[in-house]
């Protein structure tokens, strides 16, 4: 994951870091996974942007983040729908998972085995997701009901900081960091699945600033370095 980092080094991304004690952050939407009309596959789409991802840090420089999924719905609008399972296609880029961080509600999920998500094979490029969970056991009262929310700290992976990880998420291709989440109890019976898609915001315009000769020479073998980690992605999405 160090390409990842030079990768942004090389071709001069990056977020300008505020004060020490700031709390930075940006959301991730969901989206329906190629939708079939007229099945329940589709049963989510007028409800999808009740569902949020946000992931935040205390600086733009911290390696380690906080993630919290947000289920927003309205119960009179999409009856008792509830996220029942999460599943993180992550490239190796986040570790040290730690799951039910400053849940929102009566919220618990433990580890999910099985990395296999509804409708993922409709995903493109391919959603593998390298890590999951799901609510505990018995009943669905641990899961994530409207108006509940589902908390994640992880560690950032290959020496990136919290600026340089906002940075590829908004403008690498693909996305490096995707989240898929099954939805159950859509209109007291339906189920679906769903995807994250790219922050919301823009970032701010990159303005070029003059390097000199010899600092540009560094520059340029970072960039190279960089073409690493997308030529491996582009071979995973192949």
């Amino acid at each position: 994951m160090r390409s990842l980092t030079l990768a942004l080094a090389g071709f001069g991304l990056g977020v300008v870091a505020g004060p020490a004690s700031a709390i930075e952050s940006f959301n991730v939407p969901f989206e329906n996974i190629f939708p079939t009309a007229g099945s329940s596959e589709s049963s989510i789409d007028p409800f999808v942007d009740d569902f949020v991802g946000v992931f935040e840090a205390d600086s733009s420089t911290s390696t380690s983040i906080r993630l919290r999924l947000e289920n927003n719905t309205s119960t009179a609008e999409v009856g008792d729908a509830f996220i029942s399972r999460v599943y993180f296609d992550h490239d190796g880029l986040l570790t040290n998972f730690v799951v039910n961080s400053d849940n929102v509600g009566v919220v618990d999920f433990e580890t999910l085995e099985n990395l296999s998500m509804a409708q993922d094979n409709k995903i493109s490029p391919p959603f593998e997701a390298e890590t999951a969970y799901r609510w505990s056991t018995p009943g669905n009262d641990n899961a994530v009901q409207a108006g509940e929310a589902l908390g994640f700290t992880a560690d950032l992976a290959g020496g990136l900081d919290f600026g340089s990880f906002e940075s590829a998420m908004r403008l690498f291709e693909p996305i490096p960091v995707r989240i898929g989440m099954h939805i159950q109890g859509i209109d007291g019976e339906l189920s679906d699945s769903i995807v994250s898609g790219r922050p919301s915001l823009d970032l701010p315009p990159i303005t070029e600033q003059p390097i000199p000769v010899p600092a540009a020479l560094p520059l340029a073998a970072t960039a190279m370095f960089g073409l690493g980690w997308f030529a491996r992605r582009r071979r995973k999405a192949a």
